[in-house]
């Protein structure tokens, strides 16, 4: 606990996976006016909200972090909001789901790849999924369509065609929906809204952006949002790993080699997971 007590640190970041000790690291770092970013799903879901009451009482912030799952589900969701539109579901998509899995079909994997067999099993039989979202419905209030959600339903269809598994007016009764799909591919969270003033759907669908209800919303639409989205994300990238390369020694994961002699080459086999600093190149890309 003694990062939690040095003047010279200002934010802790939580990466552990565990619930009690990540408790420990939050409340020791509030109780020295220190800010905590946490990148601990089971501590978040498990106890967040209880741990967000004690950390405003010493004025400082707990949050979630941005490019894993949760945040970026809630970047989908203030911009949807800003733009006028109520969120109906917000979801997460995973790759792959099978319930059998476990620490012993886990084993050999884990041991190639250097990782905690049980971690492993919670990314393949959906218990990582669950904590991930129920963090999305704590900071939404967002309600779920059944216990456990969809269970990862598959769905092999085009991005498009997501709205076709929701019954609209189930979803409205609820007001907003958590859930998560086993595919499509190349998707990894989305966000399903609408608007309910007919001048509004009006210029939402003159300018492409659908039109209408859920279940009527156009290919041309869906398409002209998620390039959009993609191509805002991607310049944004695109600019921050140039500044990073011409600095010479930016970018580098913690614990990598830095310096003037030292530039990493950065592909994009994550896309989406990238950091968007601060800076004029990134902002002059958008």
């Amino acid at each position: 606990m003694l990062l939690c007590r040095a003047e010279q640190i200002d934010v802790l970041v939580d990466l552990t996976g565990s619930v009690e000790f990540g408790a420990h690291v939050v409340l020791e770092a509030a109780r020295n006016g220190k800010h905590s970013v946490l990148m601990n799903a089971e501590l978040d879901a498990t106890i967040g909200p209880i741990l967000g009451v004690h950390v405003r009482r010493h004025g400082v912030i707990m949050s979630a972090c941005d490019g894993d799952e949760p945040g970026l589900q809630m970047n989908l969701v203030r911009w949807v909001r800003g733009l006028g539109l109520e969120p109906r579901v917000i979801g997460n998509v995973k790759g792959l789901q099978d319930p059998y899995r476990n620490p012993d079909t886990q084993a050999a994997f884990a041991e190639k790849w250097g990782q905690n067999p049980a971690m492993v099993t919670s990314f393949a039989d959906g218990s990582k999924i669950s904590f991930e979202q129920t963090i999305v419905a704590n900071a939404t209030g967002a309600k779920v369509l059944g216990r456990g959600m969809s269970r990862g339903v598959k769905f092999d269809g085009k991005p498009l065609e997501l709205p076709s598994i929701y019954d609209v007016d189930e979803v409205r009764e609820l007001g907003c929906v958590i859930d998560y799909t086993v595919g499509p591919a190349d998707v990894k969270v989305f966000v399903l809204a609408e608007h309910d003033d007919p001048k509004q759907r009006h210029y939402l669908s003159l300018y492409k952006m659908g039109d209408g209800p859920l279940h009527e919303i156009t290919d041309e639409g869906w398409e002209s949002t998620f390039r959009l989205n993609l191509t805002s994300l991607f310049y944004s990238n695109r600019a921050a790993v140039r500044q990073f390369r011409a600095q010479g020694d930016g970018g580098a994961p913690a614990g990598a080699p830095r310096g003037p002699g030292h530039q990493r080459d950065f592909s994009c086999q994550r896309f989406g997971h990238g950091c968007v600093p601060r800076h004029p190149a990134a902002r002059s890309a958008r």
